[in-house]
């Protein structure tokens, strides 16, 4: 049944088969861009920090957190993943929007310019502000004025 109902005036909710559910489905995973690994938790939970992990060791580092958190309580802060070698740009950020936002680095970096390239987005998406780690253990700070040009504090 392919859940088309002319009577009814269109799609209808009990005759629409798994055709429609997967057309659906296929519709709306090309016209928005998902959150990174983690970042659910960064819209139930509350605090102004943010944790994007990063690197070759983050998603060890992500799942090390989320047991950790788990099994005894504690707290940490909000946190995202972007995987390593993946582009930032293949995500969407907007949960990042009024956080302060700081970028961990674990195992094998990525290249600054990966790094800078989230550092952009996700302050377009809204951030306050963002720590980075760029050239070895130099920490930059990067906020976004009000006219959207991005400033480098440090």
């Amino acid at each position: 049944m392919s859940g088309y109902d002319a009577a009814a005036g269109g799609w209808h909710p009990q005759t629409a088969g798994k055709e429609h559910s997967q057309q659906h489905h296929s519709v709306s995973s090309t016209t928005e861009k998902p959150w990174p690994p983690y970042a659910a938790s960064a819209t139930w939970r509350r605090g102004r920090l943010l944790l994007i992990l990063t690197g070759s060791a983050g998603r060890l580092e992500a799942a090390r957190r989320v047991e950790s958190d788990r099994r005894w309580g504690d707290y940490a802060p909000p946190m995202a993943l972007l995987p390593f070698g993946k582009a930032a740009q293949r995500y969407r950020w907007d949960f990042a929007a009024g956080r302060h936002v700081a970028i961990k680095v674990v195992g094998e970096r990525e290249t600054n310019v990966s790094l800078l390239h989230l550092v952009r987005l996700v302050l377009e998406a809204g951030a306050a502000i963002i720590a980075v780690p760029l050239s070895g253990d130099r920490l930059e700070l990067f906020r976004r004025s009000r006219e959207g040009e991005i400033w480098r504090l440090s």
